[in-house]
């Protein structure tokens, strides 16, 4: 659930939030013939189960917002780490100083290890222009490498002050942009090859 929860989120760029998110999960209904649900219990099932996801994912998207937080933001006691395979070609101390840089391009460093793979911004606001004015909604990064330095691990971390207290959250826009950000540097993309498709003289053959 968690690595289809940040691929819905890469669609987020602008506009409303919640709506974008609603709109994703209902056109899901167009992927399968509508035959298919009415003979197969379990494909009901599991279009009962991504209609639940959808609800509680919008009810934490609502409860953020009363708070006076961005769309983006979905308030959590836990957040749930991302990850991804390293590319074979891209060795430990060259994806530690490209990591490292695109931290840094938008989060100011708060700890880092270099030894146990292991870095940490502060708590800052967030980089789009649309939420610089908001003084009570703070992100930050938390990165770390697997001890074989195979796989990276990220995971955004948001809270917003609603007077008296910390709300604690996470941000989906923030990390499908850095998501983007990470895979296109150092990610391993496994591009599956479709089949050649067939030239217009070759079908005309018998």
């Amino acid at each position: 659930m968690e690595n289809l929860f940040f691929f819905k989120s890469s669609q987020f760029r602008s506009g409303n939030v919640r709506e974008k998110f609603l709109l994703s999960f209902s056109a899901k209904k167009t992927i399968f013939p509508q035959s298919t649900f009415v003979q197969s219990q379990g494909v009901r099932t599991m279009r009962t189960q991504s209609l639940r996801i959808a609800i509680a994912v919008l009810m934490l998207i609502a409860a953020g917002c009363g708070l006076g937080a961005p769309d983006s933001f979905m308030q959590m006691n836990r957040q749930y780490w991302e990850s991804m395979d390293i590319k074979p070609a891209v060795k430990y101390e060259d994806a530690w100083q490209r990591v490292i840089y695109i931290i840094t391009k938008k989060f100011e460093l708060d700890m880092i290890s270099k030894e146990d793979g292991y870095v940490r911004s502060a708590y800052g606001q967030t980089y789009f222009s649309e939420d610089l004015q908001n003084e009570r909604y703070q992100i930050r990064i938390v990165a770390k490498f697997t001890p074989d330095k195979k796989k990276f691990e990220f995971k955004i971390e948001s809270r917003v002050w609603d007077g008296k207290i910390w709300h604690n959250g996470s941000d989906i826009r923030v990390a499908a942009n850095m998501r983007k950000d990470f895979l296109n540097s150092i990610g391993d993309v496994q591009v599956k090859k479709q089949p050649a498709t067939p030239s217009a003289d070759s079908l005309l053959v018998q």
